[in-house]
């Protein structure tokens, strides 16, 4: 997860934030990597929020 070193801040897992970065390059396929170790790095670390907003990206990027 990235944030501050206090932890008081979060701006979740880097890899959303590269899956929306390859989204928005046009990578569709790099995005959903991306996207998909995104949810798998929130889930394993207990954070609901982040799994459902890569999981919600992905599925979006999928329709």
């Amino acid at each position: 997860m990235a944030g501050l070193n206090t932890g008081a801040i979060t701006l979740g897992p880097a890899a959303l934030v590269l899956g929306r970065l390859a989204e928005f390059l046009g990578d569709r396929a790099a995005a959903a990597e991306h996207y998909a170790t995104a949810a798998g790095v929130a889930g394993q670390l207990g954070s609901p929020h982040w799994r459902e907003e890569a999981t919600r990206a992905l599925d979006t990027l999928k329709s």
